[in-house]
């Protein structure tokens, strides 16, 4: 906001004013429209025209337009010296220039009300007047080579990690790069920004599009590395120091560890890092895809039509709203266009679950099944060359007489965790004996290898709404997969895969649905990933920061905070809580340069130019 001078505020405020512009160039030539005298400075009368000052900002394109003013002058001789003779007496571009307004009652140019400060950057001349155009220094304070500063050099460093340009973090940045820089002789450190910053969590790695956790206790490795080469690396794989840079082992060769300086201490007081594994979590949301409802006809027991009957499932957005949902987690899962179901089992309402027990009377000895069956898929997991299968027992080859074979161990653990709603039908479930009424869902991922599952049963159910509504929430255990570890697959049904006769069965319960509404459904597995260097790593960071009103700066050491003494704190913003990372030993087992404005002498000249 401008404020405005006590004696230009004043002359302002009657019905008459008077306002004389002023130009003043590099703090020696001094110009107005009429001649004027203000702190024993002459201003002389060769001001012509004055253009708009304009500026402007596209916050689409992220572009600005600088502050920009265009004028005009009469090229006369003026005391017996033409004024463009004058302006390229000394250096003329990229010196200052200023404009001021002045009222009828201003004696100095404090009086005066100060309307432009930019810099001289094109003079046109012709044979009766000169034009200079104008910017403000909005380009030499915003126009920066960008990146300023990289990574060094330095041996120290893997040279894929040498130079790299350092990011600026300004705000909350989800996924911001990591870069290395120097650490000692055996870590690395890593960082988002070199500057100060107030907080930063959530390590991770990026391979295969997708986004994995860099856990701070690699459990998994400890137990698996049991009786291995690497049975020492025991501590946290990171930890976070004051500066909000992450502590990581340098990793070594273990082919050559004299090579490598590996002492005693180097190998054994280390994380799965040191060797170039590093334990990582993934986890997943689950994208809906398609599904179907199969309902199967059994007489006596025995099943005489195998397909009596096929609908569609779908998603919705809402109980009673016909559109199609967008998201697994903001939709309605249900079938409301039967196909070519019978009526008889299709009244518009019940979605078999299971075997109905003659609910629909059609006959003494008649049942129905429903096969629920949805298809949906997981992000990417790394590909199987990333994932470890064995570890190494021997250094000597394979050709020598004490050459031992290395372990195998279990590659990856999977679980799910859920919360579901199940709309059901409460006259059903009510018809039918307590054996029955018992609603399944497992989670299936690689066809046929259960991942979890929900369940409720008839004491779940609670009105809401006039709707009956079972609620299922949990995680389930940790589950060893072998096989297809990286397939994105993954399949909800009521049914149940019996790997002995390798087939789908189907359990001995029963019910009837209205809808199922996934409120929350994750995919998590631990794997041991090797060749830990060779990948991109993230954080999740709150940018630079000036003081408790969330200024933020570029300046680590000048900060306005640090004289009124305050501090920023890693939890000055309120970020998401996380653990303390302390690496302990479980008890068990260019910017292009400008350039440079000449220096101009002051003249001492009171009068015309």
């Amino acid at each position: 906001m401008i404020e405005l001078p006590e004696i230009f505020k004043n002359d302002t405020q009657g019905s008459t004013t008077h306002l004389v512009p002023l130009v003043i160039i590099n703090n020696r030539l001094y110009l107005s429209t009429q001649k004027t005298k203000l702190d024993d400075k002459i201003y002389s009368p060769l001001l012509s025209k004055m253009g708009n000052i304009s500026e402007g900002v596209n916050y689409n394109d992220r572009k600005y337009k600088v502050s920009n003013c265009n004028i005009s002058f009469f090229n006369y001789t003026y005391n017996n010296k033409k004024l463009i003779d004058v302006i390229m007496q000394q250096e003329a571009f990229n010196t200052p220039l200023e404009i001021y307004f002045k009222s009828q009652n201003a004696k100095t140019l404090s009086d005066c009300l100060k309307v432009y400060s930019g810099y001289i950057k094109s003079i046109d001349e012709n044979k009766d007047d000169i034009k200079i155009s104008c910017e403000d220094k909005t380009e030499q304070v915003l126009g920066k080579d960008i990146p300023q500063r990289f990574t060094p050099t330095s041996e120290q460093l893997n040279e894929k990690h040498r130079n790299i340009p350092i990011p600026i973090v300004y705000g909350e940045v989800d996924r911001c790069p990591l870069v290395y820089i120097e650490g000692d002789d055996t870590n690395n450190k890593l960082i988002v920004d070199d500057k100060y910053i107030n907080t930063i969590s959530q390590f991770k790695l990026f391979t295969n599009d997708s986004y994995l956790e860099v856990v701070l206790e690699p459990n998994e490795f400890r137990t698996q590395s049991q009786n291995t080469l690497y049975e020492t690396a025991q501590l946290n794989q990171w930890q976070l120091n004051d500066r909000n840079e992450i502590i990581i082992d340098k990793t070594i060769d273990l082919k050559d560890p004299v090579n490598a300086d590996a002492t005693d201490t180097y190998l054994n007081e280390c994380s799965p890092i040191r060797y170039g594994f590093v334990e990582v979590l993934y986890r997943s949301d689950v994208r809906f895809v398609n599904g179907y409802y199969r309902v199967i006809k059994a007489v006596s027991g025995d099943v005489a039509d195998n397909t009596y009957g096929v609908a569609p499932i779908r998603l919705y957005k809402g109980i009673e709203d016909n559109d199609e949902g967008n998201s697994l987690y903001d939709s309605y899962i249900d079938v409301r266009d039967f196909g070519t179901i019978p009526d008889v089992v299709a009244d518009g309402k019940h979605w078999i679950y299971t075997s109905d027990h003659n609910y629909f009377e059609v006959g003494e000895h008649v049942d129905y099944w429903g096969k629920t069956w949805i298809n949906c898929e997981t992000d990417k997991m790394p590909d199987e060359s990333k994932i470890v299968f064995q570890l190494r027992t021997s250094l000597l080859d394979t050709s020598a007489e004490e050459y031992t074979e290395p372990k195998d161990i279990i590659p990856c653990r999977v679980r799910t965790s859920h919360n579901i709603d199940f709309g059901v039908y409460k006259d059903f479930w009510d018809n039918l004996p307590n054996l029955f009424k018992y609603l399944p869902l497992s989670f299936y991922i690689s066809d046929n290898f259960r991942a979890g599952g929900a369940a409720v049963r008839r004491e779940n159910v609670q009105e809401q709404d006039l709707n009956y509504i079972a609620n299922s929430t949990g995680v389930s255990s940790w589950f060893i997969q072998s096989t297809n570890i990286t397939n994105t697959d993954m399949n909800m049904t009521n049914y149940h895969y019996d790997g002995h006769r390798d087939k789908w069965v189907v359990f001995e319960q029963a019910g009837s649905l209205q809808y199922v509404k996934i409120n929350d459904l994750q995919v998590q597995k631990k794997v041991i990933l090797n060749d830990f260097s060779e990948f991109k790593l993230y954080a999740h960071a709150f940018g630079r920061l000036d003081n408790s009103d969330m200024r933020y700066t570029a300046s680590i050491t000048t900060l306005r905070t640090e004289a009124s003494g305050f501090r920023p704190t890693r939890n000055v913003m309120e970020a998401q809580a996380r653990p303390t990372a302390v690496r302990t030993k479980p008890t068990k087992v260019k910017q292009t340069p400008k350039k440079p404005v000449k220096k101009q002498s002051k003249t001492s000249s009171k009068g015309g130019y």
